[in-house]
């Protein structure tokens, strides 16, 4: 299951979350005897939030969420998101739709445009408050945008099989995009979330080659420390 579905089967106490912070604060794992055990009884409810009440704090650091088989639980420390940010001169409604989708909350991918006939029309009813909410999420982008390059410029030897990279060589592009993230944010520990794969927005091709060299549970490009 993809970002976009556990986005939208989060609990109704994650409502107000828009895509961007979910992406950024929550992990999400599923519970393989709980799924045995819905898809057994038949139990699960149609908008699969029959257990949204059911949560765990094992300690006052952590808060988990139960829906269904999928289990929602909060970091201490937010992942860094990575987006195309598109032109909004030169690719309006790309801009608008990407904007939309990751900065204001929504539950049905198919309701972005709500009442309206184009992203853009959206867009203006809610400029105000996601420009607000879009501030949270740039203030390291240049930071990560030179961790990528960096990558990339470094990987001289990558060929384009799917051959998954050795010990020594991960490890470098950890350091590397560690370093440079770093310089922007002093004493911080963060992972890169590269969420453009997951709205089904085209990435560059540093960004496809480590999102097929890196193993994660949500088919992101992540760098922790």
């Amino acid at each position: 299951m993809g970002l976009i579905k556990k986005y939208a089967a989060r609990p109704k106490v994650l409502e107000s979350y828009c895509l961007a912070d979910f992406a950024a604060w929550f992990d999400v794992s599923t519970n393989k005897k709980k799924n045995e055990s819905v898809m057994q009884d038949g139990n699960e409810s149609e908008d699969g939030n029959e257990d949204e009440l059911d949560m765990e704090e094992p300690n006052k650091n952590t808060v988990c969420y139960t829906v269904g088989a999928l289990q929602f639980k909060k970091r201490t420390k937010a992942k860094i998101v990575r987006y195309v940010r598109f032109n909004k001169e030169n690719d309006l409604e790309k801009y608008c739709r990407e904007q939309v989708m990751l900065f204001h909350p929504w539950r049905n991918e198919n309701d972005l445009m709500g009442p309206f006939q184009t992203y853009h029309e959206q867009y203006k009813l809610l400029e105000t408050c996601l420009k607000d909410k879009e501030a949270d999420y740039n203030h390291n982008s240049e930071a990560v945008d030179q961790a990528i390059d960096s990558i990339d410029v470094q990987d001289e030897d990558f060929t384009h099989d799917d051959i998954a990279p050795n010990t020594e060589h991960k490890e470098q592009m950890d350091r590397t995009a560690r370093e440079i993230a770093d310089k922007k944010k002093t004493n911080e520990s963060h992972e890169f979330y590269d969420i453009g794969q997951d709205i089904g927005i085209a990435v560059n091709n540093a960004d496809k080659r480590i999102a097929e060299t890196t193993s994660t549970r949500f088919r992101i490009s992540c760098i922790s420390q």
